[in-house]
């Protein structure tokens, strides 16, 4: 697919005056010694993506204290922490495919696509470093916004289940429909900025469009990405267990919880078993869940099921009492 390099610059927000350097970042190779490839834009684009990581973390996290010293407000060691995950957790890659650039990639450029979305990343960086004449500010607000810092700031890196943007993607990659589209605006009310995001997105051959505002892009594009997804939901174009019509059953809870398991809503439960003087003991738990729940029997067959009607009903958001 030729690459439209006006929809690459709505997506990164940023304008480039040398397009070609642009046009550079998408010719990807495994071949380092082709001239004039993306290779050369990659090796610019790790250094300074390492770079401008670390001023943007030492921007949040650093301090001073009244003696001129410097440290982070968290340790030494969790900062490193924080700046090897946006590597670790191939966040580059996945950012690539979730706002749509990977579509510009051939196959052939690179036999793995997930390195080739990796490489894009870099040698967008790189692009945009020498365009803007390594101005480093530029430079962090493109990458703070490509990476979605403010998400994986506030957190982490492995809870996806509040990310909008992943969820929209995903519902759209599910049901072979086009990535969403995003359109970006500035308010300005009485000398304060408010940023302005439409996500439009294609449901059975329907255009549908939401907006969401916030003081940065970054958030103000994820607000728009949950008005999007809490409409698919709300719409059951999304299959969620807040809406689906299930009766729990005490006598049959654990097969009610293993089959919604092999639906794929949550990985499969597991049961741990203990002998009481008076019958046994059961604790469930899964994965996706940070609470166990107990249940307590005659046979061991009663207290699972009492441990899985308390799981299944706190995964349906229907708590009940211990």
């Amino acid at each position: 697919m030729v690459v439209d390099i006006n929809d690459v610059e709505n997506i990164i927000q940023y304008e480039f005056k040398n397009k070609t350097l642009l046009k550079q970042a998408f010719m990807i190779t495994d071949n380092e010694n082709i001239p004039f490839s993306n290779e050369v834009l990659r090796t610019i684009g790790k250094r300074v993506i390492n770079y401008s990581l670390t001023q943007i973390l030492i921007e949040f996290f650093g301090t001073f204290n009244e003696r001129g010293m410097f440290r982070t407000k968290n340790s030494n060691v969790e900062f490193n922490d924080l700046l090897n995950s946006f590597y670790s957790k191939d966040i580059f890659a996945r950012n690539i495919e979730l706002f749509g650039l990977s579509k510009y990639i051939n196959q052939s450029d690179d036999g793995n696509l997930f390195n080739a979305d990796r490489k894009l990343f870099e040698a967008i960086i790189g692009a945009v470093a020498l365009d803007s004449n390594w101005n480093m500010v530029i430079i962090n607000d493109v990458l703070s916004f490509m990476l979605d810092f403010d998400y994986y700031l506030d957190h982490g890196f492995d809870d996806l289940a509040g990310n909008f943007l992943v969820l929209v993607y995903n519902y759209c990659v599910e049901n072979n429909l086009n990535s969403p589209v995003f359109e970006y605006d500035i308010n300005d009310k009485n000398n304060i900025i408010e940023f302005k995001t439409k996500i439009t997105i294609y449901v059975n051959k329907t255009t549908l469009s939401f907006s969401g505002v916030g003081e940065t892009k970054s958030i103000s594009r994820m607000n728009a990405a949950k008005l999007a997804y809490t409409y698919l939901v709300e719409n059951n174009y999304v299959k969620t267990l807040k809406n689906l019509n299930i009766e729990v059953s005490k006598d049959s809870a654990m097969k009610q919880l293993e089959n919604l398991a092999m639906e794929g809503y949550f990985t499969l439960p597991e049961f741990d078993t203990f002998d009481l003087e008076d019958g046994y003991e059961a604790v469930c738990m899964v994965d996706e869940c940070d609470l166990s729940f107990k249940g307590r029997g005659k046979t061991d067959s009663e207290a699972i099921n009492e441990a899985a009607y308390k799981m299944l009903n706190h995964l349906l958001g229907k708590d009940i009492l211990e």
